[in-house]
């Protein structure tokens, strides 16, 4: 009997919760940072360091990740990305310096997956006509893993404990896995069994690197992806520990920015579709940001709103671009090739998220402040938007 067709709606709505349950794991310590390094002896600014290490790990199963959605079906790539976050999350719980370094390091690994296997999918169902918002819709995914962290986990941590929340986290990556068995024939339908991990990786980066627009896409993605992460990871301790705010209003806090990158990807994957203009929509996003970060260290002189809508703002671009960066690289992958082009540009997508929150936590050592250390950041998406819009008008000048 032949397999009903995959549908839009259904692929994109199983895409955007794998892809929040990934992405609340990768985050689940950064809004209870304070409670975890009390408990711990440690700092609060050495999450950066816990965060880098995931996206390490990303990093370098990203290689792979293209290979093994090609090998075994963007379904079954997916039910691993959840059986690994669900152990790396049980493995955080430990408590254990060693223990919780190997926990982040699956949590990275299960992370890489996500996002070629999604590409592999909707790349099949998804008109061209709407590509960009289609993508951005699944990548909302990424800030409502985030915003629904920040609201659960300090409010949970502070009744239960850390380790007994961190853990008890691991049981909706569980149930999601299970649950994708009923799509997996469908996201399995274009497996290649054949398929070679060596070449697969040869493959992707090669794509990459051979290809001046997908060069200049991966460069601006690694400058966005060190700010996306840097933003997330320090602003409930930047919150806390600089400014005076309580664990939990800070946690409401880290939730509104989360909201604002849903609201960010829905409107710049929109506004791509609309206008046709995905790589200006790109450089837009790199501006405000520069513009917020900027403007960070005057948190302190105003109000708390203007914290929340600063934030909220730097968000909104920060962490609103990579539907649309994701959707380009798509538009610009050969016939069947969307996974291995999304696994080459997402290794240095994860290699500046690797880069980002381990420099913020150096730069804070020597400012001893977290508003400033946003400031002097400013610097990575200016070069990003920069990148991404000379490269746009070389090629549009080629064409011509």
């Amino acid at each position: 009997m032949a397999r009903p067709p995959m549908r839009l709606a259904p692929t994109v709505a199983t895409a955007v919760a794998v892809q929040a349950m990934a992405s609340a794991a990768v985050l689940a310590l950064a809004p209870i940072a304070p409670i975890v390094a009390a408990d711990l002896d440690l700092s609060p600014h050495l999450i950066g360091y816990q965060v880098s290490l995931i996206y390490l790990f990303a990093t370098i199963a990203s290689l792979f990740a293209g290979a093994v959605a090609g090998k075994f079906g963007a379904g079954t790539a997916s039910q691993f990305a959840m059986a690994a976050v669900a152990a790396g999350l049980i493995g955080l719980a430990c408590g254990w310096a060693p223990g919780m370094a190997l926990a982040s390091a699956v949590i990275g690994v299960g992370y890489s997956l996500t996002n070629p296997a999604a590409s592999e999918a909707l790349n099949r169902v998804t008109p061209p006509s709407a590509r960009n918002l289609v993508f951005s819709i699944k990548q909302t995914g990424v800030p409502i893993g985030g915003m629904i962290a920040a609201i659960v986990l300090p409010v949970l941590a502070v009744r239960y404990g850390w380790r007994v929340t961190v853990a008890v986290a691991a049981i909706p990556a569980l149930v999601l896995a299970f649950g994708l068995l009923s799509v997996r024939g469908g996201w399995n339908e274009n497996r290649n069994p054949a398929v070679s991990f060596r070449a697969n990786v040869k493959e992707g980066l090669a794509l990459v690197l051979g290809s001046a627009p997908l060069r200049a896409l991966s460069l601006m993605s690694f400058l966005y992806s060190a700010t996306q992460l840097s933003l997330v990871s320090f602003a409930v301790t930047m919150l806390v520990g600089e400014f005076g705010w309580t664990p939990v209003s800070a946690g409401f806090a880290a939730a509104a920015i989360q909201a604002a990158g849903v609201a960010g990807r829905l409107i710049w994957g929109g506004l791509a579709d609309k206008f046709d203009a995905g790589v200006p929509v790109l450089a837009a996003t790199g501006g405000l940001a520069t513009l917020c970060a900027v403007a960070m260290p005057a948190i302190g002189s105003f109000p708390d709103a203007f914290a929340i809508v600063l934030l909220m703002m730097m968000s909104l671009a920060s962490v609103g671009w990579n539907g649309v960066m994701l959707a380009e690289a798509a538009r610009l992958s050969p016939p069947a090739r969307a996974g291995a082009v999304a696994g080459g540009v997402l290794m240095l997508t994860f290699a500046g998220v690797v880069a980002g929150p381990a420099l913020f936590a150096l730069l804070y050592r020597v400012l001893e402040s977290y508003s400033q250390a946003y400031a002097v950041f400013a610097t990575a998406p200016l070069i990003g938007a920069v990148v991404i819009l000379r490269a746009h008008r070389r090629i549009r000048r080629a064409a011509q």
